[in-house]
């Protein structure tokens, strides 16, 4: 019967594939960012899939093929900011391909964030071209709380002779003698523009040295001693003739030639020293490891004046309302969006409480415990100590903009009044800058003295409270007997 016979075609696989869940796509709507998506669900079997992107100027707006995006995976592109995307799937078995399934709109797109840009040294020439080092760049695989390499890809290309980049050096091999060659490096991470920089460098300079040969021969007179013959009275004279002049030897006479402006002659180059390899990160610009040999020092921030207990932000170069909290011995600073709260440990974890007046002292081998919330994901976030200023670290914000970090006090610090700072950016990309007042007691006896200077009145206190009704009481009794 006819019932009969749509079973036996819709389980023979007649019947296109009839989507009963649409697909589902997953990234962030940001440019240079990729989405990603799944098939949907269908009935029917389907053994095959194709896909469409499309892209609206409005989330409701005519849909529009997108050329080219045609698989399950697209990557956002700067032709789609500000627009919406959606993708379509149509599956296919024997019988042909069903209806395609739409996915939900995602937008509006947002712009690429702004990526970093390489900074480089000048260049050390070599005997066949030089180096340049790319000092905001790290080969250390985890240190601190933040790998600034492993968030940005760097990448080396040159205009003459051949290029290599190993752990942040540049070196341009290949040039001929006084050859010279321009390298680009760019830094690159997806959701962000790549930025670039240049330097142009050159080999050792040399000048050929010529010598030149001057033969002077010096001339010869032979003269013969004058005979006179007397034969009867006649006299011969023997006229007196220089005999040939003959090579009496030579002199080698070396000249110099004259060098046009300044040169450097070389004489037997020295190799270049090699690079020593340690179990220790090497210290980069903005890295957590301060003072390592040969590499340049960061540059501090412009940190707000700020006394113990005390705070002072700085955002985007103005000066922005700062609130302070405490709980739970530690103090918190926020300013807009951006929060960072400093605890005081111990090496062994042990928390050290605020001073009598709520207020952060610390002393040497003791570590700050920082936390932080609104700074832009993925950014990092420069840990300092001032008044002379310290690099104590970096730290890395996660995906939620939320930075973690402990970090040593250090050592040879003068005691006094001093600032913790961290520089950063927040969530909207402006530079942020906050300073929170502290104090530093060189000496940890001297620190745990005040500590106890300040517990001490309380205890004594307790104890008077406790003893001071038993003294009533016995005064009490002697009146009435």
């Amino acid at each position: 019967d006819q019932d009969q016979l749509t079973k036996s075609l819709t389980i023979g696989g007649v019947f296109p594939p009839v989507n009963s869940s649409v697909p589902v796509v997953a990234g962030t709507n940001r440019a240079g960012i990729s989405l990603t998506s799944t098939n949907g669900s269908w009935t029917n079997s389907p053994t095959s899939y194709t896909y469409q992107w499309m892209s609206s100027a409005t989330s409701g707006g005519t849909y529009t093929n997108i050329a080219g995006a045609t698989a399950s995976t697209y990557e956002l592109g700067a032709s789609d900011v500000g627009r919406y995307i959606r993708l379509s799937v149509v599956a296919s078995n024997g019988s042909g391909g069903g209806a395609a399934a739409l996915s939900v709109s995602r937008g509006p797109i947002s712009d690429f964030l702004t990526g970093v840009a390489p900074e480089l040294s000048d260049p050390t020439p070599t005997s066949d071209g030089f180096t340049v080092d790319i000092t905001n760049y790290s080969n250390v695989v985890s240190y601190a709380f933040g790998n600034f390499s492993s968030i940005f890809s760097f990448a080396a290309t040159t205009s003459g002779g051949s290029v290599s980049l190993t752990n942040g050096v540049v070196t341009v091999t290949g040039l001929s003698a006084n050859g010279s060659a321009t390298v680009t490096v760019s830094a690159s991470r997806a959701g962000y523009t790549t930025r670039s920089a240049t330097r142009t460098g050159s080999t050792v300079v040399t000048t050929t040295t010529t010598s030149t040969t001057t033969t002077t021969i010096a001339p010869t007179t032979t003269t013969a001693a004058p005979t006179t013959t007397v034969a009867a009275p006649e006299t011969t004279v023997v006229e007196t003739v220089p005999a040939p002049a003959e090579p009496q030897g030579q002199r080698s006479v070396a000249t110099i030639a004259p060098s046009a402006g300044p040169t450097t002659t070389v004489l037997n180059p020295m190799p270049s020293e090699g690079v020593t390899s340690t179990t220790e990160p090497v210290r980069i610009k903005n890295s957590a490891i301060p003072g390592a040999q040969g590499i340049t020092e960061p540059v501090a921030p412009e940190a707000p004046a700020a006394a113990p207990g005390e705070a002072g932000t700085v955002i985007d170069g103005k000066v922005v309302e700062t609130l302070i909290t405490r709980a739970n011995n530690a103090l918190t600073v926020t300013a807009g969006n951006v929060s960072a709260t400093v605890a005081v440990k111990k090496a062994n974890g042990e928390q050290i409480p605020l001073d009598a007046n709520g207020n952060i002292q610390v002393s040497a081998d003791e570590e700050f415990s920082t936390t932080g919330t609104g700074f832009a994901p993925g950014s990092i976030v420069e840990v300092w100590m001032m008044s002379n200023p310290v690099q104590l670290g970096t730290t890395s914000a996660d995906s939620k903009g939320k930075v973690e970090g402990v970090f040593k006090v250090p050592s040879g610090v003068e005691s006094g009044s001093h600032r913790l700072v961290f520089k950063g950016r927040n969530a909207d990309d402006a530079s942020v800058v906050v300073a929170i007042g502290i104090s530093y007691t060189a000496n940890n006896e001297s620190s745990n003295a005040v500590r106890i200077l300040i517990v001490v009145p309380i205890i004594l206190a307790a104890l008077a409270a406790l003893l001071l009704p038993a003294a009533v009481r016995t005064r009490r009794k002697k009146v009435k007997a």
